[in-house]
């Protein structure tokens, strides 16, 4: 059990960055606090282990300390305590501070190996250990029992994302075989097949220029009224080590937002207008009232080998407010990638009061999988990204289709897709 009356301080690092977490303690006992910091801690004959798990489950703040070290260690029992902390957060009211990550080098939040819920904070720049005496003074009002709100928007928490594609004028590929019966085929399965936004039912604010601003600046007009079950889907940032699949992150966005359309009594913003705010720093509460949605999802997604994690926010748009937080680990299977899609979409309509367990899930159960070929699923989703918002780059985005069409001659979203291009061209 937690002690409530701790006043206590955890100070969580890698044993390359002893004598920065050491200069950060020494400032904050210079100050008062008291700090638990193992190299002093733990006396002969403490049970190591438990010692630890249980100053972590009764500390008042978790002070992780981040680095280049941290960066580069895959491994190491700093990583078991910033999971424990991370887990103990999950019990905590949101208007209770624990989580207070610092960063002693240049290491990017955006780029940070830890747990999602540390990335949910402001994370504090102290270069080398040297604590500031704000630093100092902020714990002391944390721990004298001052209300921060825990979750801060951080604008580097979500890596820059770029704008899309520049204008290219190639030429449609002379190799790509394509008759007219095809583009009746790959139409006919797209309007049958393919989940899309209903563009119609939705537009953004009309005409007004977003200005691009930070999280802090004060909205400059009323805001909108929304329903209160509508919501938008942001472009997910890319985490994955390789910086180039950006595209496998995007698609993740847009099909769970095709998946939340499927759900009658939620209105979704389509995905022109919501994925118009990528790479941009814009506050939540300006995008809520351009999109003119009381909802919005964020979150990213982590490619590595086999394996894909997937984290979703939904957020308040109109203050920024986590109202629900999941992190998905799958296998790299259109199967799985699919599946997790419709199971995300369920659980966002039921949050927001759009639908019944039952009735959620019913809507998005219909969603067939596409491809068991997962190198064609891959093209395919290169495919829709090289088209970004409108036809920029049609010549690209039919070598994907066709690569995908390749692997799976029977794949009818990319038929459907290379009919559309062709079309397009005419």
């Amino acid at each position: 059990m937690s002690d409530p009356a701790s006043k206590a301080v955890f100070l969580s690092y890698a044993s390359q960055d002893a004598e920065a977490a050491k200069r950060i303690c020494e400032a904050l006992r210079a100050a008062g606090v008291e700090v638990w910091f193992d190299q002093d801690a733990l006396v002969g004959g403490d049970a190591w282990d438990g010692k630890i798990r249980g100053q972590i489950n009764s500390c008042a703040l978790f002070i992780p300390v981040i680095s280049a070290a941290t960066q580069e260690r895959l491994e190491g029992y700093f990583r078991l305590e910033w999971k424990l902390a991370a887990n103990r957060s999950h019990t905590m009211a949101e208007e209770r501070t624990f989580l207070l990550p610092v960063v002693i080098d240049t290491t990017r939040d955006a780029d940070g190996k830890v747990p999602s819920e540390f990335r949910s904070v402001q994370w504090t720049k102290l270069p080398g250990g040297e604590a500031s005496a704000a630093f100092v003074s902020r714990v002391q009002k944390l721990l004298g029992g001052s209300t921060v709100p825990a979750v801060t928007r951080n604008p580097e928490s979500v890596p820059p994302r770029t704008s899309a594609p520049a204008a290219a004028k190639s030429a449609f590929p002379v190799g790509v075989a394509a008759t007219l019966g095809v583009v009746v085929l790959g139409l006919i399965a797209f309007v049958a097949l393919r989940p899309t936004a209903k563009e119609t039912t939705v537009a953004p604010a009309p005409a007004k220029p977003v200005v691009e601003t930070n999280a802090t600046t004060a909205p400059s007009a009323a805001p909108v009224a929304a329903d209160q079950k509508s919501v938008a889907v942001l472009a997910f940032a890319n985490m994955s080590p390789e910086k180039d699949t950006e595209y496998f992150s995007d698609g993740i966005s847009e099909e769970i937002l095709n998946a939340l359309d499927r759900i009658p009594a939620l209105r979704v913003t389509p995905r022109t207008s919501s994925f118009s705010f990528k790479g941009k720093n814009v506050a939540l509460d300006e995008i809520g009232r351009a999109l003119r949605v009381a909802s919005l999802i964020e979150g990213s997604v982590r490619k590595s080998g086999n394996e894909v994690r997937i984290t979703v926010k939904l957020l308040n748009a109109a203050d920024g407010t986590r109202v629900w937080f999941e992190e998905f680990n799958r296998q790299m299977t259109p199967a799985d990638m699919f599946a997790v899609q419709s199971e995300i979409a369920a659980m966002v309509a039921q949050k927001l009061g759009g639908a019944s367990a039952a009735s959620a899930t019913s809507a998005v159960s219909t969603i067939a999988v596409p491809t068991k070929n997962l190198a064609a699923y891959d093209a395919y989703l290169r495919g829709r990204a090289a088209l970004g918002d409108v036809v920029l780059d049609r010549s690209n985005a039919v070598v994907h289709f066709d690569e995908a069409l390749r692997l799976d001659p029977n794949y009818a979203l990319a038929w459907a897709d290379l009919a559309l291009r062709m079309a397009h061209k005419k």
